[in-house]
């Protein structure tokens, strides 16, 4: 009984995570989608490379903890002492160098770094971006094609 609480959970995750992807692709489409009516005060802090990256590892750490969450899953499924359970390489190519991806990924691109200089970006009269990157608010709403 308590290894099929321990499926059952391990199932549940996979489920519970696909969704959030799917939900966490959504929101990310609905922001590209409308990246011309977001707040035009924060255009320099979405601008950056840095926060792109930013962006970029928390997809793929999600990923990666996914495809982490369906080998325990496999590994689980023919129960204790299955074939895929002692597979040293495996283990560590699917379960360990997966976790440690996503850490430095989240590490590295830790996204409070962001906004760490946000008061550099920031600017609440007419103008948004970062020193030469400076963009008049108007030219924004005037030039539907500027990149946020």
């Amino acid at each position: 009984m308590g290894f099929n609480i321990l499926l059952g959970g391990l199932i549940l995750q996979v489920i519970t995570m696909f969704i959030f992807m799917i939900m966490v692709g959504l929101y990310f489409y609905k922001v590209y989608a409308n990246r011309f009516n977001l707040d035009q005060r924060y255009a320099g802090i979405r601008n950056t490379s840095f926060f792109h990256a930013v962006m970029w590892s928390i997809l793929v750490a999600i990923l990666l903890i996914f495809v982490r969450s369906i080998y325990r899953v496999a590994e689980m499924a023919d129960g204790w002492g299955s074939e895929i359970m002692h597979n040293e390489t495996l283990f560590l190519i699917l379960d360990g160098a997966m976790c440690v991806i996503a850490i430095i990924l989240l590490t590295v691109f830790y996204p409070g770094f962001s906004f760490k200089r946000k008061k550099d970006y920031i600017n609440y009269n007419n103008y948004v971006g970062f020193g030469e990157q400076q963009v008049a608010l108007n030219d924004l709403n005037q030039n539907r094609r500027t990149r946020l």
